[in-house]
């Protein structure tokens, strides 16, 4: 499987500069061309682009970057992690985490059906996140699990995935720009860290996500222990998610 690098000049990312590069993952079709991918290859001798992709229009192919099997894994094992070539990227949008943590975009999209974003940006030091249902359209999208199918994108900061967050959907209403909203007083912000997810992680991990908490806290954010989700709200939401996804996969 694979994914595209595009270019588009009109936006400028957080107004910060003249241009923004946008990578797509491979799920997205390529607007008006066959689309064959080594994972669809394997269903089918080739994939013709029947829909107008939001997302590769009016726009140049610069290059091809990595991505699980099928968008379907959490690995991306084809990629090295940036920060440690020893360690894996995370996936399935490890191909275009790896682009941005690198320097060879600002930004870029993936698809998250379950982790498939957040994985690879929490791996790879990056702002990633599956938005509300709906949010952003998945037009031209290759589907995986239809309701739990998510386009988002991934950044170096949060200003900039709020900026990116604001472009890929309708024109937000007066007042509502994610960018506005990523810049508001830290003070009118509330925290709950859930406890239960702290038990498997490794002690420097936990470490890390301690200090942050509590720089946000010091900033003014009211930051408290939350007892839910627990241990079987996690795994219930797990077993559903894979249930749902598997079956709708087949379908």
């Amino acid at each position: 499987a694979s994914e595209i690098y595009t270019s588009t000049l009109p936006l400028s990312l957080a107004g910060a500069l003249p241009s923004w590069w946008r990578l797509l993952r491979w799920p997205f079709r390529a607007w008006g061309r066959s689309v064959r991918r080594r994972g669809r290859e394997r269903l089918a001798n080739g994939l013709t682009a029947f829909a107008e992709g939001d997302y590769a229009q009016a726009e140049r192919d610069l290059g091809k970057a990595a991505t699980h099997e099928f968008a379907l894994g959490v690995t991306s094992p084809q990629c090295r992690n940036p920060h440690d070539p020893t360690r894996l990227a995370g996936g399935s949008s490890g191909g275009s985490a790896v682009a941005v943590a690198t320097g060879m975009g600002l930004a870029s999209l993936g698809t998250d059906t379950r982790a498939s974003i957040r994985v690879p940006a929490a791996l790879c030091g990056l702002v990633g996140l599956k938005p509300t249902y709906g949010r952003v359209p998945t037009t031209g999208v290759v589907t995986l699990s239809w309701t739990m199918d998510h386009v988002a994108p991934m950044a170096t900061t949060v200003a900039d995935a709020a900026t990116m967050l604001d472009a890929l959907g309708p024109a937000p209403a007066p007042g509502t720009w994610m960018a506005h909203a990523a810049a508001v007083d830290k003070r009118s912000l509330r925290l709950g860290l859930v406890g239960v997810a702290f038990a498997e992680a490794e002690p420097d991990v936990a470490e890390v996500v301690r200090v942050v908490a509590e720089d946000l806290q010091r900033a003014g954010c009211v930051v408290s222990e939350a007892d839910r989700p627990d241990v079987v709200d996690f795994d219930v939401a797990n077993a559903a998610g894979l249930i749902v996804s598997r079956c709708e996969a087949t379908t």
